[in-house]
């Protein structure tokens, strides 16, 4: 048997008899409860007394047994402390929150609040002279001795945990006294005297623990043990006794730990290590000193190593305690070299050491998660010496580094370590993600030496190899995504960084382009060999696509960057395009030419951005684009029709429709702007709607000579799209989108009345190119801000004008779609349009809100929810019942955040309107009453939403919130205007105000909760009430003298005490049952 075998059983026994102990004990908790005697196997003299036959003798038939033979036990009776007790859990359980404030929390609230009094009165007492220092330390150690005297008794008393708490406070006492007499504090006593003192009240506390068995007193022994070297510091450096004292402390701790196995002394232990080690580091750290720390360092590390292996071992219970122990205590080694190492070797070997260290023991005992934090501190030391060593590498370049060495050194530490734990197989998601992230920073290591662009490009290509092959033995498929995004990195970094500084030459275009078809071929090879009829990995999966079309994106970039001219960047794309293709079509891989097709549009925008963007082109290069666009984008058409006689699902019909689709709209979206600036209006009307022809006649052709109706209908649908563009190019800009707007909802109209699904998606296309073109081209015309008309003051732009009619069209679009029985299917035009609603009320917010006034355009959202709720309420529509109200509330949250805060801090208080009759606070008002109309809308119709009662009170609540913020903000207005018309000082006064406004709408919910029954309301007005008690208390008692200060606390202690006592009177006498007749 194995060392993990037997650790695993002895694992099974520990467990065994905790849950035979934990049986045990819940059984005789049982029997106590019961008051039942324990039954035994054995018959009593009742049964033998009764004729009862034994259980031995089974066979034996006893005679019958007169009545009067036959006795009764009475019932066990339950003693009175347990009856009592029980009585007590259960009242306790029946209590409401509000009860429970009331009769418990406002009375311990008193209870702290008396006890602050008692401090300001202490300190208080102690300003005015009326306590020696020589008496207060007296008076500390006497009280700290009587409580452990009294702890004593209470132990043996069997009063354990009380015993705990008195004791525990009484060692903190003495701990307390020791250090008052310090020269620290009061200089009674010197210092070697008091360190002796505090050592002893430790080792006092400890024996006490032993004892008694109680680790709360052992916790705060350690406390003190820590906090001994800090408070008694004398500001001289002691390294070599401090570090002897904190090795002594931390064995000892931890050998009471293990024997008494209270692991939580451990990490405490740790802490305070690492407390005094840091603080004494940043006060005396000299580099001279930096062999004896690194010694030291190493010191206080095997203590907790030893133990998180000791430890595991006896109970693989505390595994993750081990874990974490080895795992903390090894960063802070590392952290500890990483600041202190003048030397590579100095800091990598010692590192290395740590490394092998913590992965040995990590294999020993199977302990997985300390790995990546072994990992995780080996990159931040390289960050660290890169950081401070960085200025030497830069400017210089150079074939090979030691730096990059260590690193490989490193790395092939992890790498062994991923190896070693093949035949395990027991973390391969992790051993994945530790291999790719110590490729990931061996390459970063790698591209901050200082290396050549061959050398770094070799060691890319030497990375990508390595873990390639562990991923195709391990059978690993996600990690080559990882492999891939560092390699697009790693170009960018060497080439990109050379054309943007240096620039490059057609040479150095070639080398680096040469370099990306390398890598470009390691992860063709890779998809071969996975597809391999003997390897046989997941070839009919996309991934091993995705992660080649993405290699040969990495080609494209690449291209991109160099110095290539635009003839030779198109054949590269090209070219990656055509093998990708050829690939998915002998492979059948299906899905992913969508990418293809992706990155294909993103290469031909960044290639032709000149040309795009430029009004006035040089002559042949638009029509050189063009060409090259036709070319591009006819590939993925080409693909299309060549997969047509292939037997397809109706998905992959679908898709291959739509991606059909997709290249022929890139290829006119392209080609359009280009030819926009060298022909004119009419000539690029002609070519439109010649697309438009050739994609109907396509769609003719494909549905008489083939089955493919979905990709008929979809050049059908485009060459109806491409027909609507033919009329706009005529128009201005603005005017397009309102075109489109009403074309869309006219084709919805027809589609409605000819049930006819193309016409659907064609209206819902004609929306989206009109959003389109009012977000890309009507808010950058220049006749934009150009005001049209001005209603109550406000200025109607152009802008807004068409969001009107863009917002109008939807809805009157998504309206008429609901409108009658369903033209396609009812689950995705109810999502439709939902969607368009959405899409409409976005539009319609966002531009309210930058071309109008914020509160106007707060006014101008009330449209949104007062319709949605119209709706809902009409047609019983639960959709729109729910969007009513979030749209509601985010009205409401734009007034709380926007329209009222954010103008506060912004712009500060605005005098200029008029106190109370504003629009601020009108909005406020309206908001709070449309708020509670709602509720009762929800609260009344139960058809409309299925559970109305929640969203009713969140409403409810908001409404009272609303009202309280919108008062509150006037009252800061008014002081505003009073203090700029009198320019005197009125924080004080404002305070005081809001202190009663809060009150008074407190104490209005507090009696409408009650007078409504309302409960919500009742909790609100306590938390207002509160608030405002928390703001009178901190706030506007600050600056009052301490006297009053300390009557104040008193009198607020007394209030609350008195508050709970009344609560506790007056659910006693509600809840106290009635007395009936029948009762004796």
């Amino acid at each position: 048997m194995g060392e993990t075998q037997r650790d695993d059983v002895r694992k099974l026994q520990d467990e065994l008899a905790e849950l035979r102990r934990r049986m045990e004990a819940a059984e005789g908790e049982l029997r106590e409860i019961a008051g039942r005697p324990e039954v035994t196997d054995q018959p009593d003299a009742s049964s033998a007394f009764l004729g009862e036959p034994s259980v031995d003798d089974e066979s034996v038939e006893s005679p019958p047994i007169p009545a009067g033979l036959i006795f009764e036990a009475p019932p066990a009776k339950e003693s009175p402390v347990e009856a009592e007790r029980v009585a007590a859990r259960t009242a306790a359980a029946r209590l409401s929150f509000e009860q429970r404030v009331g009769t418990g929390w406002l009375g311990r609230i008193g209870v702290v609040v008396l006890l602050v009094a008692a401090v300001f009165f202490f300190q208080y007492a102690v300003d005015q002279g009326w306590i020696g220092e020589a008496v207060r330390v007296l008076m500390v150690g006497g009280f700290g001795l009587l409580l452990i005297a009294a702890g004593e008794w209470a132990f043996r008393k069997a009063m354990k945990i009380f015993s705990a708490a008195i004791t525990g406070g009484g060692v903190a006492l003495l701990y307390a006294a020791a250090y008052t007499a310090s020269p620290n504090f009061y200089d009674l006593i010197p210092t070697p005297v008091a360190f002796g003192l505090m050592c002893a009240v430790t080792a006092i506390g400890v024996g006490l623990s032993l004892r008694s068995g109680m680790l709360a007193t052992a916790i705060l022994a350690q406390i003190g043990a820590y906090l001994t070297p800090i408070l008694l510091s004398t500001g001289t450096n002691q390294q070599v006794a401090l570090m002897i004292y904190l090795a002594v402390a931390a064995i000892g701790f931890l050998v009471v730990a293990y024997m008494n196995r209270w692991q939580v002394l451990a990490p405490l232990s740790l802490l305070g290590t690492v407390i005094v080690f840091v603080g004494w580091y940043h006060a005396f750290y000299v580099a001279d000193v930096f062999a004896q720390t690194v010694f030291f360092g190493w010191l206080l590390l095997a203590p907790f190593v030893v133990y998180a292996v000791a430890a595991t071992r006896a109970d693989r219970a505390v595994d993750e305690l081990g874990m974490g122990l080895t795992a903390i205590a090894g960063a802070l080694l590392a952290w500890l070299l990483a600041a202190t190492a003048q030397t590579a070797p100095a800091l990598y070997g010692n590192l290395l050491a740590l490394n092998v260290l913590i992965l040995g023991i990590c294999w020993w005992r199977n302990w997985s998660r300390v790995r990546p934090v072994v990992l995780v501190w080996t990159i931040l030391c390289f960050a660290k010496w890169l950081a401070m060593v960085g200025q030497d590498y830069a400017g210089v370049e150079t074939s090979w580094s030691p730096l990059a060495t260590w690193g490989w050194v490193l790395f092939a530490i992890f790498v062994a370590d991923v190896v070693i734990r093949f035949r395990r197989a027991l973390t391969p998601k992790l051993d994945a993600r530790i291999l790719i992230a110590a490729g990931s920073g061996l390459l970063w290591v790698v591209g901050d030496v200082g290396l050549t662009n061959p050398a770094m490009l070799a060691s890319l290509a030497s990375l990508n190899v390595i873990v390639l092959g562990v991923c195709l033995l391990r059978r690993w498929t996600w990690p080559r995504v990882s492999v891939l995004v560092w390699s697009v990195l790693c170009f960018l970094h060497v080439s990109i960084g050379s054309w943007l500084f240096n620039g490059l030459s057609g040479d150095q275009s070639a080398f680096y382009a040469m370099w990306g078809w390398v890598v470009f071929g390691l992860f063709v090879a890779d998809a071969i060999i996975r597809a391999l009829p003997r390897v046989a990995m997941a070839t009919k999966r996309p991934d091993s696509f995705l992660v080649t079309a993405a290699a040969g994106l990495l080609v494209l970039w690449t291209a991109g960057a160099l110095e290539f001219t635009d003839s030779a960047a198109f054949g590269h794309v090209l070219a990656i395009n055509g093998i990708l293709l050829a690939m998915g079509w002998r492979m059948r891989w299906d899905w992913p030419r969508a990418a293809a097709l992706a990155w294909t549009a993103v290469c031909f925008l960044g290639l032709a951005a000149d040309q795009l963007l430029d009004t006035i082109p040089v002559s042949p290069r638009p029509w050189l684009f063009a060409t090259w666009a036709w070319v591009l984008f006819g590939l993925f058409t080409a693909d299309v029709l060549a997969r047509l006689r292939w037997e397809l699902s109706a998905a992959l019909r679908k898709y291959n429709a739509t991606l059909a689709t997709l290249a022929t709209a890139a290829m006119f979206a392209a080609t359009w702007r280009l030819l926009d600036n060298v022909l004119p209006d009419w000539g690029v009307a002609v070519y439109t709607a010649g697309l438009s022809a050739a994609a109907i006649i396509a769609a003719i052709a494909l549905r008489k000579l083939t089955d493919r109706s979905v990709l008929s209908y979809a050049y059908l649908g485009q060459g109806l799209v491409l027909a609507a563009f033919v009329a706009p190019m005529a128009l201005d800009e603005i005017s397009v989108t309102v075109a489109w707007s009403a074309q869309a909802a006219v084709a919805m109209l027809l589609a409605r009345r000819l049930k006819e699904r193309m016409l659907l998606v064609k209206s819902t296309v004609m929306l989206m190119l009109a959003w389109l073109h009012f977000l890309a081209i009507d808010l950058q015309a220049e006749a934009v801000g150009e005001v049209l008309v001005t209603l109550a003051g406000v200025g109607i732009n152009t802008a807004m004008l068409s969001a009107a009619a863009l917002a109008a069209g939807a809805v009157l679009s998504a309206g008429i779609l609901r409108a009658g029985a369903a033209i396609w299917d009812e689950a995705i035009e109810k999502a439709l349009a939902l969607v368009i609603v959405c899409a409409a009320v976005a539009v319609w917010a966002s531009q309210t809100s930058t071309q109008l006034p914020a509160i106007t355009a707060t006014w101008w959202w009330l449209i949104v929810p007062a319709g949605a709720g119209a709706v809902a309420v009409a047609q019983r529509r639960n959709t729109y019942a729910l969007l009513a109200t979030l749209a509601l509330v985010v009205v409401m949250g734009r007034f709380f955040l926007h329209n009222t805060l954010y103008l506060r801090l912004a712009d500060g208080p605005d005098v200029a309107r008029q106190i109370v009759l504003n629009w601020q606070s009108a909005l406020g008002l309206v908001l709070a009453v449309g708020a509670l109309i709602w509720s009762r809308c929800l609260a009344r119709r139960r058809n409309i939403w299925p559970q109305p009662a929640a969203f009713a009170t969140v409403l409810a609540l908001l409404a009272a919130i609303l009202v309280v913020w919108t008062g509150s903000f006037e009252i800061d207005r008014t002081f505003a205007i009073w203090q700029a018309r009198s320019a005197q000082a009125v924080d004080q006064a404002r305070n005081m105000a809001y202190s009663v406004w809060w009150a008074a709408c407190a104490i209005a919910l507090l009696v409408t909760g009650l007078l409504v029954r309302h409960t919500p309301s009742r909790y609100l007005a306590l938390a207002l009430l509160a608030i405002t008690l928390g703001k009178v208390l901190l706030v506007d008692m600050a600056d009052v003298e301490t006297v009053w200060r300390i009557l104040s606390f008193l009198a607020t202690g007394l209030v609350l005490i008195g508050s709970s006592l009344a609560y506790q009177r007056y659910f006693g006498r509600t809840t106290k049952p009635e007395q009936t007749g029948d009762s004796p």
